[in-house]
């Protein structure tokens, strides 16, 4: 096996479509990352999922942020600070106040059980791949080509964010169908990730950006970063090296 780099950050994210957590250890299933993307934000009058790379009404969320306490709970930061648990009879005034129309919190029906069981049962507007993954050099590749000089690695919100050890462009294209070895944890690369609208939307502490999509586009084709499907279950941990079979 052949080193390709180590885990530098994983990333959790309660809430689809809002900014998640940096975390040092996380369980890893054959779904992906435990308590990641188990709830979602909907249109309380219709029932429509949040679609931020869709519909411009949504994007809003990105500047949201959610995370897990050491109890289990799920909370979801506002940016005045404003804090509230996801199962919190007040949140959907806060949040329809936040979006300017009416909006809720549900638990995604295909999740794994959660204390949060009064919530609503929702579908998905999306399956989501059980992990992300994007090494640096890819990074570093995008932002060599911007005029700012910048690419912050939060945009892209990979699950786990590899130091690579190799100097290749987008090295990570390379290892469709290959299998990872990442502690006792084994992922196959399933696909490249494309990109879509919500990259270039501002963030908490990122300007909106439009030139990111453009050069990601020009530069390899709408992708930056893989999915993979979880193998071999296991624990997640930063600092841990990254391997691939060959």
């Amino acid at each position: 096996m052949n080193k390709v780099g180590h885990i530098q950050e994983i990333w959790r994210y309660p809430v689809s479509s809002t900014g998640g957590e940096r975390c040092d250890t996380v369980t890893l299933h054959e779904r992906g990352i435990a308590g990641d993307r188990c709830f979602g934000l909907f249109e309380t009058s219709t029932g429509a999922i949040a679609t931020p790379e869709k519909d411009a009404r949504w994007r809003p969320a990105l500047m949201l942020s959610s995370r897990i306490d050491g109890a289990g709970k799920t909370w979801l930061l506002f940016p005045d600070g404003d804090e509230l648990p996801i199962d919190d009879h007040h949140l959907p005034r806060r949040l329809s106040a936040h979006f300017g129309f009416s909006v809720s919190i549900g638990k995604y029906a295909d999740a794994a059980e959660e204390l949060e069981q009064r919530l609503p049962v929702i579908g998905r507007a999306y399956q989501a791949s059980p992990l992300h993954l994007l090494s640096s050099a890819s990074v570093a590749q995008i932002r060599d080509r911007l005029a700012s000089g910048e690419a912050d690695r939060r945009r892209f919100r990979p699950s786990i964010f590899l130091q690579a050890s190799v100097t290749d462009a987008f090295p990570e294209d390379d290892w469709i169908g290959a299998i990872l070895h990442i502690g006792n944890i084994r992922a196959i690369v399933i696909e490249k990730t494309k990109r879509c609208g919500v990259t270039l939307i501002p963030q908490p502490e990122l300007p909106e950006q439009p030139d990111v999509l453009r050069t990601i586009l020009r530069t390899n084709h709408r992708c930056l970063g893989v999915y993979c499907d979880v193998v071999e279950s296991g624990v997640l941990r930063t600092g841990t090296d990254v391997f691939i079979e060959g």
